[in-house]
């Protein structure tokens, strides 16, 4: 019996790539989702013809410089990126990683009364995880759905952060080192020396480095630095340490494209282009609509595409530039963040009004005028479960009349959409 609450989400393995493109998908499947107001989300992930995967993709990674690479590796990246990844999206309530085409078939048949994308059939295949139809769908909601970890990663990171940072702000630096089109790696070197010469009184650089080269020797750049281990392996980790960092610094990669999509998180991405690098060309860019320079419309002015290479003197600037902004906004009182706050709202321009609660929720995460804001700015643009989970964090910093009245509009706006 088709279940007319649940939208169940293709990702076809035909078509789509076992990569973190995923993220793209699945922020385009939760737009769906909310737009036609279905309850929950339901991945189904679709085997494709070789081996269960897309043809001709293991014969790229290694025509491509891949080493050690086979389906074992494709089914391990299936595991491993694709379920978590999928796990962050916290509407997705099943997952369901089919064997056979014929199981996806019986799903789509038997119970999918909503699909997504829109125009899928097991038969006929489509893909919906690159920039130009998440530009397409971004370019209709006015504030868009993010990814989180899971409040039990949130604990575990912050128990990290409180154990080993003291005083200093963390700065993650999330490093390529894959032999796979090996062109996008980031310069070691580079990073190794920004990493020194930043002020260890005041900032931590903290190293993740690469799963394809996390059990090989350790290059000489990086003996004797700080790793997060952890963060390799875990993408719930992961992404609750993108979350809670003060800054997080990459080249263009996986890792970096689900942080785009992390809604609270702050980054700087180096090295957007590689020109002999397909899919990080140029043209790559200009075919899926975006220019050469440009930023994704949800970005906030903490999250920067960068359109040079890493190398030391760009990303010493860059990172100052971005401490600056930074700290300009964090220092602005709990009055200064209302106001500009209102300002936002009466403007409805609801992108600027979270980003405005962000900055009082990093800046004073335990007054609950912040987290009002949040709410406020989540109601505005329609998110009212997150809003009403914003509301009662608030609580623990005290019940104000307008919190409480606030809460009761947002359980009857969700019992009428029940």
């Amino acid at each position: 019996m088709a279940q007319n609450n649940i939208l169940y989400a293709f990702y076809d393995l035909s078509v789509s790539p076992t990569t973190f493109d995923i993220a793209v998908f699945l922020i385009q499947a939760e737009i769906y989702r909310r737009q036609n107001k279905i309850s929950h989300l339901h991945l189904v992930i679709v085997p494709g013809p070789e081996k269960g995967f897309r043809a001709g993709d293991l014969h790229a990674y290694l025509n491509t410089g891949a080493k050690n690479y086979d389906y074992e590796t494709m089914r391990w990246r299936l595991n491993q990126i694709l379920v978590p990844c999928a796990r962050l999206l916290h509407s997705c309530s099943h997952i369901t990683v089919c064997r056979y085409r014929a199981e996806a078939h019986a799903i789509q048949q038997n119970m999918a009364f909503h699909v997504f994308p829109a125009s899928y059939s097991v038969s006929e295949s489509v893909a919906c995880y690159n920039w130009k139809s998440f530009l397409n769908a971004s370019s209709q909601t006015d504030l868009l759905p993010s990814l989180n970890a899971s409040g039990q990663a949130q604990r575990y990171v912050r128990n990290w952060i409180q154990q080993n940072t003291g005083n200093r702000k963390l700065i993650i630096i999330t490093l390529r080192e894959s032999s796979y089109q090996a062109l996008r790696n980031s310069d070691l070197k580079s990073w190794c020396l920004f990493a020194d010469r930043l002020n260890h009184n005041k900032f931590l650089p903290v190293f993740i480095r690469d799963a394809d080269t996390a059990f090989s020797p350790l290059p000489s750049e990086l003996k004797n630095r700080v790793f997060f281990n952890e963060a390799i392996w875990n993408l719930d980790m992961r992404a609750a340490l993108y979350e809670q960092s003060y800054l997080n610094m990459f080249v263009n990669n996986g890792p970096a494209t689900m942080c785009a999509f992390i809604r609270n998180s702050r980054f700087l991405i180096f090295k957007m282009i590689t020109p002999d690098c397909g899919s990080t060309s140029k043209a790559f860019f200009l075919s899926s609509g975006i220019k050469i320079g440009s930023q994704l419309k949800h970005f906030t002015p903490f999250q920067k595409w960068m359109w040079k290479d890493d190398y030391y003197d760009f990303i010493n600037e860059a990172f100052y530039n971005m401490i600056s902004s930074i700290e300009t906004y964090s220092h602005y009182s709990p009055s200064k963040l209302i106001d500009l706050f209102s300002e936002s709202a009466t403007d409805n321009n609801i992108n600027t009004a979270y980003w405005i609660s962000s900055i009082a929720v990093k800046s004073y995460k335990e007054q609950s005028f912040s987290w009002l804001l949040r709410a406020k700015a989540l109601k505005m643009a329609g998110h009212f479960s997150e809003a009403l989970d914003a509301v009662q964090h608030s609580f623990a910093f005290g019940k104000t009349s307008e919190a409480i009245a606030l809460s009761n509009e947002l359980n009857a706006r969700l019992i009428d959409a029940a």
